[in-house]
């Protein structure tokens, strides 16, 4: 399996090694919380982190082998989608928060 790839705020670029990438995904497998139903306090932590933040939308997001698959949505009615084109999927090469104040 590739680790992903991404620019840091250094211009450089950071990436997880193939063995890094397993461990989250063994990590994330082990939770046993993907494709589980909505939970109300995932809900009201998105709705808070919304409107302390002052922004239209809000996600828990796990970012799977293939998908990033949101527990929690606000401001946005879609489950899922690709890793590819995912914002989360190079949070996951960073140990801090991972900010977007633009997209």
């Amino acid at each position: 399996m590739q680790a992903s790839a991404t620019a840091s705020s250094d211009g450089g670029t950071q990436s997880l090694s193939p063995e890094q990438e397993q461990r989250r995904l063994a990590a994330l497998r082990r939770y046993v919380i993907l494709d589980t139903p909505p939970d109300g306090a995932f809900d009201h932590i998105t709705a808070v982190a919304a409107k302390l933040c002052e922004v239209p939308i809000s996600i828990v997001s796990l970012v799977n082998h293939d998908r990033i698959w949101f527990k929690s949505h606000h401001g946005l009615q879609v489950d899922q989608i690709g890793r590819d084109p995912g914002l989360c999927a190079s949070a996951v090469l960073d140990h801090r928060p991972w900010v977007v104040s633009n997209a």
